[in-house]
């Protein structure tokens, strides 16, 4: 993971934000920020990996602010598109 996250932190001080981001290891089932922290959160095919995915949406619900936007790309096929399907 940690030599992921250096490549992360190097492309990111490339970009018009980098100085204001920062990036993190953690455990999607268990975020270590805050309640209500974040306006906006994005997954791509990540669900599909995780041994909890609905541990980790309910992460997602708890650390999104009211009326945030969350958006999930997935698979196709998978089990938790099927689940996400409305």
């Amino acid at each position: 993971h940690a030599g992921m996250l250096e490549l992360a932190r190097r492309r990111a001080g490339d970009l018009p934000l980098g100085p204001r981001v920062t990036l993190r290891i953690a455990d999607a089932a268990a975020l270590p920020f805050p309640d209500s922290s974040f306006d906006a959160v994005v997954d791509t095919f990540g669900l599909c990996v995780f041994e909890a995915p609905g541990a980790v949406l309910s992460e997602v619900r708890r650390v999104l602010r009211p009326g945030g936007e969350v958006v999930l790309l997935e698979h196709d096929d998978g089990p938790v598109s099927r689940a996400l399907a409305f």
